[in-house]
């Protein structure tokens, strides 16, 4: 009878123990939303923010392969974004602040002067 007491008693204590732990998991996440996550070093709070920085990420992919692709039958990098024009539908500025992307033509590389990667 005894034993019986103190295995009912040990899965009341272990019980407590695992609803705490979810307890706090579930405050950790509710925090991270509530306050926002950060995105390459940039603060993003909002979903619409997140949206806009992820579609920022993916222009710069875009460019980056448009300037492969005019490397690949040119020889050479081109020499501004504007020699890019006529490879697509390419957005030049980032949506979240519409600054243009800075180019290094030596380098081929694009950057965002908002979320620098």
């Amino acid at each position: 009878m005894k034993i019986h007491q103190r295995f009912s008693r040990g899965l009341g204590v272990i019980s407590i123990l695992i609803s705490l732990a979810v307890a706090a998991l579930l405050l950790v996440v509710v925090i991270t939303v509530m306050t926002g996550n950060k995105d390459d070093g940039v603060p993003v709070s909002k979903p619409i923010g997140r949206a806009q920085s992820v579609q920022c990420l993916s222009n710069i992919h875009a460019i980056e392969i448009a300037i492969k692709m005019y490397q690949a039958e040119n020889g050479q990098y081109p020499g501004s974004l504007n020699d890019l024009k006529n490879t697509g539908d390419l957005s030049f500025t980032c949506p979240v602040n519409n600054a243009v992307y800075i180019y290094d033509p030596v380098a081929g590389t694009v950057k965002c002067p908002e979320h620098s990667r």
